[in-house]
């Protein structure tokens, strides 16, 4: 279900899409998990890294997901059959051609947020030294497992990078806290 709400949005990356990518950088500890050339992420605790697709890395889009809790069946209204968790991970980063194309994927990515939750605050934070937006979500869109979470969004250099965290019923706790945790996990190669 969530990977058919992110499809829109990998489709908008794709027609932005930017140069070619190089090899992450090897100095980059062997437990990170790469997601793009430019970025990596420490294992966090009671996350299990899930999928990621660099397929798209060709067109400049990478694509990860990390999961915690027990896989339930979900079917959707259109009774399509996927599995949700108690807490999911998302995130997808672009490769752009200029800052300026990396800030107006955040725009619509932010947009999309907004269509698919209700956002409770949106405001900017600082997590281990790299400026970040944040949104807190609530009341996902009829039919979305995911009722609630956070998305935080930056640029790097000419790369955008959005991170969101969402969260079914079974989900206890903060996800702004986690979703920080995570990013505090983040490495760049500038």
């Amino acid at each position: 279900m969530k990977r058919k709400m992110l499809s829109p949005i990998l489709a908008l990356c794709l027609l932005l899409a930017g140069c070619g990518s190089v090899s992450p950088p090897a100095d980059w500890d062997e437990s990170w998990t790469v997601i793009a050339p430019f970025l990596a992420a420490e294992p966090m605790e009671d996350f299990t890294f899930g999928e990621s697709d660099d397929i798209l890395g060709l067109s400049g889009v990478y694509y990860a997901t990390w999961t915690n809790g027990d896989a339930r069946p979900f079917t959707n209204a259109k009774g399509e059959e996927t599995v949700i968790f108690s807490s999911q991970i998302y995130v997808v980063a672009q490769e752009c051609r200029t800052e300026s194309d990396a800030q107006q994927n955040i725009a619509a990515w932010k947009a999309r947020e907004k269509q698919n939750y209700q956002i409770l605050e949106e405001f900017g934070i600082t997590l281990n030294d790299r400026d970040y937006i944040m949104l807190t979500m609530t009341s996902g869109s009829e039919g979305n497992p995911y009722s609630f979470g956070a998305a935080a969004f930056t640029v790097s250099g000419t790369n955008a990078i959005c991170l969101e965290l969402v969260c079914s019923d079974t989900f206890t706790g903060s996800p702004q806290a986690l979703l920080e945790e995570f990013i505090n996990g983040l490495h760049f190669s500038e």
